[in-house]
């Protein structure tokens, strides 16, 4: 299927560089609409490089699924 504006406002497209995270101003402006974050970048920071209209996904670290309900909470 090519890839049209029509169905870019029926679907989101998300970016996932793996270790990418030194050119996240550049992926920005590649008219993605989210950017998928690894564990290692910080959400805050990301913000101020990214545009505010660019959703940013994930940011989890992996080593959360195995904790208990209270130790992720911390």
């Amino acid at each position: 299927m090519k890839h049209t504006n029509c169905h870019r406002r029926l679907f989101g497209n998300t970016l996932f560089a793996k270790d990418a995270a030194h050119s996240l101003t550049k992926q920005s402006t590649l008219g993605y609409d989210a950017i998928s974050l690894d564990w290692t970048v910080d959400p805050v920071k990301t913000r101020e490089q990214v545009d505010p209209n660019i959703t940013l996904q994930g940011n989890s670290d992996p080593q959360d699924m195995y904790k208990t309900p209270k130790k992720s909470a911390l």
